[in-house]
């Protein structure tokens, strides 16, 4: 059994998002109409990919927010925290970032 290095980072940005965006994206941030919330809609499309041939192959933290401009817009957080090399990880970045694309 490996350990699991990525849940609690993805747990934390759940819990501050909001700050995670404010630190890491600050432009992102000022365009982001905090008063209407945003969606990590991740439980449901896990149902969606449960089957899929690998499971790592699923965007980590899709997010739905909206802008002041009232437009919706997703975004996707992808954490991987490596604690060993793996040989075919920007593969394997590539392939999930076009899952993402895939499934929204």
């Amino acid at each position: 059994m490996s350990d699991d290095y990525d849940n609690p980072w993805k747990e934390a940005i759940e819990q501050y998002f909001k700050e995670f965006v404010a630190f890491f994206f600050p432009k992102a941030y000022k365009k982001t109409n905090w008063s209407k919330g945003y969606v990590f809609p991740d439980k449901e499309l896990r149902k969606i990919t449960r089957k899929a041939e690998v499971s790592r192959k699923y965007v980590d933290k899709p997010v739905q927010v909206w802008l002041k401009n009232k437009s919706e817009i997703w975004a996707a957080v992808h954490i991987d925290v490596q604690s060993q090399t793996e040989k075919d990880f920007s593969k394997r970045m590539y392939v999930t970032v076009h899952i993402f694309f895939d499934i929204m």
